[in-house]
């Protein structure tokens, strides 16, 4: 319409730069599909890229975090204080379709001796991969994680994806059947599916996982001991949780 009022499109923009709000604005990022699930044809303004991480699909409601408290007859804070140390600003996925995952050498080690396959033999050119005590040198984050798991992949996937903790919650692959899942194949699945299908796999293992009382109680050192394994108390676990249940249960 400016335009058409004969200003230059530079004195246009100039002007709905400052009187309009649409160069505030973006579609509503509903999902991670090519325009975030708002429209099926073209978008006037268009959608944010970050769509692909930045979306409700890959987000838990309040809702979701009230309902999964009810299922483990918990408080609200408790459960939002394990996410939140889980997996903190990182949400559940690094990527469409690419929970986020943190990998375990020393557990890829045990997981292939369960299956009777020898460790030391590719140790030697793995060894940013595969040892057989807990180091967190070889954290890489974020999606260079999914190189580590690849490079075990190729020695034995099921063996990697029982090695990776997944998900909002990072829940360990080797903890499927707890999860209700038939298979660590059928796990991973899952954890690729949602941010609420996380939930859900999540809310399962800590009803069959043991440690509900703890959670119930917000006992974090026991928690902490039972989730995440004897030496949590290097990572501060414990701490960590109570700091987040505190700021939550405000």
């Amino acid at each position: 319409i400016l335009t058409h009022l004969g200003l230059s499109p530079g004195d246009a923009l100039r002007i709905l730069a400052k009187h309009s709000r649409d160069n505030a604005r973006t579609p509503m990022q509903w999902d991670d599909t090519p325009k975030a699930g708002f429209t099926d044809g073209t978008p006037w303004i268009g959608v944010n890229p970050n769509c692909k991480t930045i979306n409700a699909r890959a987000e838990l409601a309040d809702e979701d975090f009230s309902r999964g408290a009810l299922l483990l007859d918990c408080e609200k804070a408790a459960l939002r204080a394990v996410q939140e140390v889980e997996s903190g600003s990182r949400h559940g996925f690094v990527a469409p379709g690419m929970p986020t995952i943190l990998f375990e050498g020393h557990i890829f080690w045990a997981q292939l001796k369960k299956r009777g396959i020898d460790p030391v033999q590719y140790a030697a050119q793995n060894g940013d991969i595969l040892y057989p005590q807990w180091e967190k040198s070889h954290y890489r984050g974020g999606l260079k994680e999914y190189d580590r798991l690849e490079k075990a992949r190729a020695i034995d996937r099921e063996a990697a994806d029982a090695s990776a903790s997944w998900g909002m919650f990072q829940v360990m692959g080797f903890n499927f059947a707890a999860c209700g899942e038939k298979s660590v194949a059928s796990f991973v699945a899952a954890m690729q599916q949602s941010a609420r299908s996380q939930l859900k796999l999540f809310v399962r293992f800590i009803h069959q996982g043991g440690m509900l009382f703890a959670l119930q109680r917000k006992e974090w050192a026991t928690f902490a001991r039972l989730y995440n394994g004897p030496r949590y108390a290097e990572n501060r676990y414990d701490v960590k949780l109570a700091k987040a249940y505190a700021k939550y249960a405000r």
